[in-house]
């Protein structure tokens, strides 16, 4: 999955009367065959923030390590709700869920 496929799955912006809304999915599992996943928000822009600035903000949640990884063996970004640990995604990891 590419960077704008994340954008578009895992994180939202809502433009509200406080300004603009930045929120991410998070996914969890509390049972190895349920993941479960929840808004979580990350940061509020000026009401008068500019596409750019909007933009810049979603993208500097794709690097953040709280909310993405990027598995050492693919090179590629996921959710942490689908890394293994934090160098490996689930694909990778060899593991059976």
């Amino acid at each position: 999955m590419d960077d704008e496929e994340l954008i578009k799955q895992f994180i939202r912006t809502e433009r509200g009367a406080d300004g603009v809304v930045i929120t991410v999915s998070e996914i969890e599992w509390p049972t190895p065959s349920e993941p479960v996943s929840h808004w979580t928000f990350v940061s509020l822009l000026p009401l008068d923030a500019s596409e750019a600035q909007v933009d810049k903000a979603v993208r500097s949640v794709l690097v953040d390590s709280r909310f993405f990884g990027v598995c050492a063996t693919c090179r590629e970004r996921n959710p942490n709700g689908w890394m293994h640990d934090d160098t490996v995604c689930q694909g990778c990891s060899g593991a059976v869920y």
